[in-house]
């Protein structure tokens, strides 16, 4: 819920947008954090759902902009490394590209021509390997981390 909240936080009053995690409990604070920021009336909806099927958000909503941040870590990344939260947040099959690919095969029914997904890069995830998955939109810019390395793809459908 903190990347809905945040982008309406930052941005005009006409933005409206929708949540959608696979955790009730991260739906749940997303909820609070919505109401703490008097933004009820700009969160058009909350839902529960993953990214093997995003077919429940209909078939004729379509959107300007989508933010992503997939699980991206390998089993082996998320043992090694530690990481609190859970695990279905944070660790993904087919060497952590799996939650991509299958945003990838979707991505473009949802976007509006000319709109944009914005994808969190991480893990062991180079940006050029995440952007060949995503072949059918240009890319637009990527966003480096405070060590440089490219943290966040921009990528937009064509009209």
């Amino acid at each position: 819920g903190c990347l809905l909240v945040s982008t309406l936080v930052d941005s005009g009053h006409t933005v409206r947008g929708t949540g959608v995690d696979i955790s009730g409990d991260a739906l749940k604070i997303a909820e609070i954090n919505i109401r703490s920021h008097g933004l009820s009336g700009r969160a058009v909806s909350l839902q529960q759902g993953d990214f093997n099927d995003l077919s429940f958000l209909g078939n004729d909503q379509t959107f300007d902009v989508i933010i992503c941040n997939p699980p991206y870590l390998t089993e082996g990344e998320y043992k090694k490394d530690g990481l609190p939260g859970p695990r279905v947040a944070l660790v993904a099959e087919h060497r952590g590209l799996a939650c991509y690919e299958m945003v990838a095969r979707q991505v473009g029914a949802l976007l509006k021509p000319n709109g944009v997904v914005v994808l969190e890069v991480g893990g062991k995830r180079k940006v050029d390997e995440i952007r060949a998955i995503f072949g059918d939109l240009d890319h637009v810019e990527t966003r480096l981390d405070d060590q440089g390395r490219g943290r966040c793809l921009v990528l937009r459908k064509s009209m």
